[in-house]
């Protein structure tokens, strides 16, 4: 899958188990300063938090999360 720039996009594990998502970013832009920051907070922030945090790097929230139907 390509992304363009400033497009909108997202993910979800539809699956119980634990899973990998791979991906090359280019240009990485401040991405990695939000992924390094994300992987030293002991727990997931809430929406606000994780909305405060993306907009540091430039990054918005755009939606809700997304849910699996049952």
């Amino acid at each position: 899958v390509i992304v363009p720039p400033k497009t909108p996009h997202c993910f979800l594990n539809i699956h119980d188990n634990p899973s990998k998502l791979r991906f090359t970013l280019s240009p990485v832009l401040n991405f990695e300063g939000f992924l390094k920051e994300m992987s030293e907070l002991k727990e997931m922030p809430d929406l606000k938090g994780l909305g405060n945090l993306l907009s540091k790097y430039g990054m918005e929230l755009v939606g809700e999360p997304l849910k699996i139907n049952d």
